[in-house]
């Protein structure tokens, strides 16, 4: 990955993929350098098994795998391979997504998926009913059994598929080493290559979990099923809600508290249809059993209209307010701390003589909201740009930004966090790692420059 004093973007076996505005299509890589990008894009695509989104549901499927070696092992690998599955279709599918908004002229790069408040508020939701499930309020599994051994078994399947699917989703929009640089080199090549990167992200992602579910020697380190498995998996519930809690707190910054109020009425009318469908599921059957089911999927219905309406009325009214406030930042920067990102105020900086230093950030990017907590608010931080009159920049990728969009792609980035730092007089930028620390920061601008 580039690091400080790189400012021309990736460099992939010794080609440049560096230049160029937005996400047109570049001429393909040599076969070397395409080996060397797709390695490390399955390395990123492991690495995203640390992030703290995806391991909640990584050990979700750690316990199913827990329960199906045991005495089955073929259960198990199948469902290894359909867990495989449903990370691939995942990642092949945002690599076609951002193909085709290619085509069609947008600008787009990873975590799109996430700047929608729709699509994060359906991602609340959904990890909400997990977590539920997992407290045992309600059993997907269970309206099955009665229907013979073959539908279990397929009800395995899909929850193996279903879990790789939400793996991919949450871990889709994180950025971490490795990534970017392969990312940002293979998103501006011909269709076919954008996603088969996107899948050799997918692969090197489930590979841990594939690994033990094919391989007897590892299924050998599997602890024996018992009473600590439903103890167990209650407690995995807890990661669920805090996961939930952490999209509504990205929505919050997308569409505003109206928007999450709703949502937090949608989840009180979801948890409630949740309750009633476990209670028909322990019931006798008969007419109210079917009525109960009646009045859960009526509540799910509902909750996702609610839900649509409040997101985006939200939304539009949030963004003619964010544009109003950004052209009167514009006028008065001096009122705001961080200066609100554009080519045109950077630029104007940079014509004055000053340093410059751009923060590319996302609400829902964790790696950027470690890095802020951690580095860039810092006090002798902000006393390190202060003394050498350093510009400091924000340029949110919350919601969608075609401007931003099409500065990450010219410096070879396909998402965020990126860091640059235009040092006094220079017109190309120093690149800085990922992973920040207060003292790379302050020798970055304290750096003495050459006349």
């Amino acid at each position: 990955p580039s690091g400080p004093g790189s400012g021309s973007g990736p460099n992939i076996g010794g080609q440049d993929f560096s230049g160029g505005v937005g996400m047109s299509v570049r001429p393909p890589m040599g076969f070397q350098a395409l080996l060397v990008a797709l390695f490390f894009a399955f390395v990123g695509g492991l690495v995203l098994n640390l992030m703290p989104c995806v391991l909640p549901v990584l050990s979700i499927k750690a316990l199913s795998l827990v329960k199906a070696a045991q005495g089955n092992p073929g259960r198990a690998r199948a469902e290894g391979l359909w867990y495989l599955a449903g990370v691939l279709v995942c990642f092949a599918a945002i690599g076609a997504i951002l193909v085709a908004l290619r085509a069609a002229g947008e600008q787009a790069g990873l975590g799109f998926q996430l700047q929608s408040p729709f699509i994060v508020a359906v991602l609340a939701l959904v990890m909400l009913l997990v977590g539920l499930n997992l407290s045992g309020v309600f059993d997907l599994g269970q309206s099955l059994t009665s229907a013979g051994q073959s539908l279990t078994d397929r009800s395995g399947a899909k929850g193996a598929f279903f879990t790789g699917l939400l793996a991919a989703v949450v871990g889709a929009p994180c950025v971490g080493p490795f990534m970017a640089t392969a990312v940002g080199a293979l998103v501006t090549q011909p269709a076919p290559i954008v996603v088969l990167a996107f899948v050799t992200i997918g692969f090197g992602m489930a590979l841990p979990v594939l690994m033990l579910s094919l391989s007897p020697g590892l299924r050998r380190f599997v602890p024996k099923p018992g009473a600590w498995m439903e103890t167990f998996k209650q407690f995995l519930a807890f990661p669920m809600y805090l996961t939930a809690v952490w999209l509504v707190w990205v929505l919050a910054g997308q569409a505003g508290m109206p928007a999450v109020s709703a949502t937090l009425f949608v989840a009180v009318l979801v948890a409630f249809s949740a309750w009633v469908f476990g209670m028909t599921q322990r019931g006798d059957g008969g007419a109210w059993s079917w009525l109960g089911r009646a009045v859960a999927l009526a509540g799910l219905i509902g909750s996702v209209a609610l839900m649509v309406n409040a997101t985006l009325s939200e939304t539009a009214k949030r963004e003619a307010g964010t544009a109003e406030a950004a052209q009167a930042l514009a006028q008065n920067p001096d009122d705001a701390l961080d200066l609100v990102w554009s080519p045109e105020a950077q630029a104007e900086q940079l014509q004055a003589g000053k340093a410059v230093f751009v923060d590319f950030t996302a609400r829902w990017c964790i790696t950027c909201q470690v890095n802020k907590q951690t580095t860039l608010s810092q006090p002798r931080v902000r006393q390190a740009f202060a003394t050498h009159d350093v510009a400091f920049f924000v340029a949110d990728w919350t919601d969608r930004n075609d401007i931003i969009a099409a500065e990450l792609a010219r410096h070879g980035w396909a998402g965020v966090p990126l860091y640059l730092y235009y040092p006094p007089g220079q017109s190309e930028p120093q690149i800085l790692p990922q992973l920040l620390s207060p003292d790379l920061v302050i020798k970055t601008v304290s750096a003495p420059q050459a006349s």
